[in-house]
């Protein structure tokens, strides 16, 4: 018989690895160095020449309906009976529409006699120029009433005036004791004041008929 010898397995000895340590060799980095980048402008900048200032000539002034009448010559009479009657204060303020007759007017409307009436007669006087005025209104001539039976105009001593038209233009503006004969007429319109108008007309209008000489 065969027999079979044992077969030893030879002792197996493992060699210790040992690893050699892995050092990083240290990278450094180049520095970067950002060149500066200037921007040329693409518009070239605009320069605006000076403009020449307006001189400011201050707030406007104007005067008012007695300032006018008063530093006209032309309305020295008118001027005088507002004055004489106080009645030239009252002009100063408030809104009034004035139909002022010129110097010429009082001496071509009025006899000596009552001319020299009113004078005296402070009362009447009042009454006759409170007839030539039209209280808290302005009244231009676009606004005189043309169209008979509302062409009345209510005066500031309570009794009306009529405004008279030709052709629809405003011509005349009459008083009870205007005669058609003689009917004021204007001469000018729409004189403007700080507080109101001014018509001119060429003739005083009456309210009842005055006695001539």
């Amino acid at each position: 018989p065969l027999s079979a010898s044992p077969v030893s397995a030879a002792p197996v000895t493992s060699v210790p690895v040992t690893s050699a340590p892995v050092t990083a060799s240290p990278v450094s980095a180049a520095p970067v160095t950002t060149a500066p980048i200037s921007f040329a402008p693409s518009i070239a900048p605009i320069t605006s020449a000076p403009v020449p200032s307006t001189p400011s000539t201050g707030p406007e002034t104007c005067e008012t309906i007695d300032e006018i009448l008063c530093g006209d010559d032309m309305f020295d009479a008118l001027c005088q009976r507002l004055r004489q009657t106080g009645l030239d204060g009252a002009l100063s303020t408030g809104t009034w529409t004035v139909f002022a007759p010129t110097n010429e007017a009082f001496s071509r409307s009025l006899s000596r006699t009552y001319l020299d009436q009113l004078n005296t007669d402070v009362e009447e006087l009042s009454r006759l120029l409170l007839f030539h005025v039209v209280s808290e209104k302005a009244i231009y001539k676009d606004d005189l009433p043309c169209e008979a039976g509302e062409n009345l105009i209510e005066m500031a001593m309570g009794k009306d005036s009529r405004t008279l038209c030709v052709s629809r233009i405003p011509t005349y503006q009459k008083g009870a004791g205007n005669p058609d004969s003689a009917k004021p007429m204007f001469t000018e319109f729409d004189r403007p004041a700080c507080n109101g108008v001014i018509h001119t007309i060429d003739k005083v209008l009456k309210f009842y008929p005055v006695v001539e000489d």
